[in-house]
């Protein structure tokens, strides 16, 4: 792949371990010879999956698990400093989150989607949303420069979402979410979630005749034209 040709996936949300259901995604990419930067908006200090920890000793673990998983997608990652459970949907946060988009100028960017009962989640995707349009405003991102890409919005499939749905095949990077969600699961202590996963990806594989699939919703400014349909 030539440079022009390199595309730049930025994969945001609240908490480590929200990005399993696009682990293999992120990994096509990264094999593909694309940049794919893993994003998380919070540290996630208020879980109680680590006992009864410091928010500091949780900030740090966070930190490494984070840098681990990044070595087996093969991607970068980076903090924000939302604090967890109390991400708002408001003004400073979306310019906050534009500031990241005109830093790392993305062509696309994977999130959640804006049904989850989690009210972190649910306001990552709207921020994401409100986001990109304020990255594309001068005085908004300065000085980082304005990033005016028609960006593709890829969101975690919902059963009530009414956007476009997207299968992406995910079958010769199946053994990377297994190892991510092996890594999570040795952590939390949860028992079959290797399984689990696996049997979620063959299941939506079945659905577009794939061994192993991610499915996502996709949310564009403009829609693009095709000349054939088949």
């Amino acid at each position: 792949m030539s440079k022009a040709d390199r595309k730049t996936i930025l994969a945001i949300f609240p908490h480590a371990d929200d990005e399993i259901s696009c682990v293999g995604t992120m990994a096509n990419h990264v094999i593909r010879g694309d940049r794919v930067i893993l994003c998380f908006a919070t540290h996630g200090e208020m879980t109680s999956l680590m006992g009864d920890v410091s928010e500091e000793e949780i900030v740090f673990a966070r930190e490494e698990h984070a840098a681990k998983v990044a070595e087996i997608i093969g991607c970068e990652v980076m903090f924000l400093d939302f604090k967890d459970t109390e991400v708002e949907i408001t003004r400073k946060n979306a310019k906050k989150i534009a500031g990241i988009i005109s830093q790392i100028k993305p062509d696309a960017i994977l999130t959640w989607n804006i049904y989850h009962r989690h009210p972190d989640h649910r306001s990552i995707a709207q921020l994401v949303i409100d986001a990109v349009t304020m990255a594309r405003i001068p005085r908004v991102v300065d000085p980082n420069g304005p990033h005016r890409k028609d960006i593709t919005i890829i969101q975690y499939y919902g059963e009530r979402a009414i956007l476009p749905s997207i299968y992406v095949d995910v079958s010769q990077t199946i053994h990377k979410i297994k190892e991510v969600t092996q890594c999570y699961a040795d952590t939390y202590g949860w028992t079959g979630a290797v399984e689990r996963v696996t049997a979620r990806r063959m299941s939506t594989g079945m659905e577009c005749d794939v061994d192993y699939a991610e499915k996502f919703t996709i949310l564009r400014r403009r829609h693009r034209p095709v000349r054939y349909i088949v």
